[in-house]
């Protein structure tokens, strides 16, 4: 930014693990923070929620897409979270549903494949992303490949699919190894691990509106209120705001 830290003020516009992290760093070079958050709860698609017998369910994100090269391995380990391996997700499926099988599931991934392929030449071509609903059409009709789509998009933006563009969908991959490892007692712990104290938080405060004016303060407009600051950092997913 070219700033001496000192009393800037930054608005972080959400809460998931983007902007916590954003956060975290911001305090960490001195600058003063306020985070704005839709929402109820901070974390984004990392959500735990605790049945009344208390058993941990991750109602989003809930375990390590391979632990080499996934740059939440880090922030896992230093949060000290326990992890177990998890390799047997579609035989879970299998059991539960009996409208899918394991061959089902792997045939549905396959037509997904294809139908990103074709559906992301035609937005390239087109210079407009299309959502993922409208990409996968009535094939969504088929259980398995609903699971499928759902599977690949929910994880990734916390999103439904008529709100997740195919383009974007691919922004920030990385390819991951070492096996997969679920978050033993929910993965909601990394949120609260990642949410630096001295930031100022604002739950249950949508974002309307950002303006920025000629000599570069920044607006913010919420449902609760209107803020001012010396910059704003938005971490929507790039897939939500590249659909028209």
């Amino acid at each position: 930014m070219g700033w001496q830290s000192g009393s800037k003020h930054i608005l972080v516009i959400g809460a998931g693990v983007t902007g916590l992290t954003a956060a975290r760093s911001l305090v960490e070079k001195g600058y003063k923070v306020t985070i704005l958050e839709a929402k109820s709860h901070i974390g984004g698609r990392v959500q735990t929620e605790r049945t009344t017998g208390g058993a941990t369910v991750d109602c989003g994100a809930s375990y390590l897409e391979g632990r080499i090269g996934n740059p939440m391995t880090k922030e896992v380990e230093a949060a000290k979270l326990a992890l177990s391996a998890c390799d047997s997700m579609i035989d879970v499926i299998e059991s539960a549903d009996s409208s899918m099988t394991r061959s089902s599931i792997f045939g549905a991934y396959q037509k997904l494949e294809q139908i990103k392929e074709i559906a992301g030449m035609a937005c390239y071509m087109q210079e407009k992303d299309m959502s993922f609903a409208d990409a996968c059409g009535d094939k969504l009709e088929d259980p398995s490949m609903r699971f499928a789509a759902n599977s690949y998009c929910l994880p990734m933006t916390g999103a439904e699919l008529h709100k997740v563009g195919v383009i974007g969908s691919h922004a920030g991959l990385k390819e991951t190894s070492g096996g997969d490892l679920l978050v033993t007692n929910g993965y909601g712990q990394l949120a609260q691990h990642l949410l630096p104290a001295e930031a100022e938080l604002k739950l249950n405060c949508p974002t309307e509106s950002i303006t920025v004016n000629e000599s570069g303060e920044t607006t913010v407009v919420s449902s609760k209120e209107t803020l001012v600051g010396d910059a704003v950092i938005c971490t929507l997913p790039l897939s939500i705001l590249q659909l028209p």
